[in-house]
């Protein structure tokens, strides 16, 4: 599935990732373990792309802490509704 969202430019939002790992790892903010990370903007400003990314780089740590994933992507039957 990594082909759907493949249109992430590697290098770009580094500083969004770097907040996101430390998230992810429970060390944000101030080593205080947040269930939730709201990534919010418009329409076609890559949210999605930005999601998906994060799940391919925490599949591929050797401590994984990527349960499972899901993306909606419109266009393809299969993913369109839960």
């Amino acid at each position: 599935m990594s082909e759907l969202k493949s249109e992430f430019m590697e290098g770009t939002r580094e500083v969004l990732f770097e907040e996101l790992a430390l998230w992810a790892s429970g060390n944000f903010p101030e080593n205080e373990s947040k269930p939730f990370y709201f990534l919010s903007g418009g329409a076609g400003l890559g949210k999605s792309s930005i999601s998906h990314q994060l799940c391919v780089r925490l599949d591929a740590t050797e401590l994984s802490t990527l349960g499972g994933s899901f993306f909606f992507v419109r266009d393809k039957s299969e993913l369109a509704s839960a």
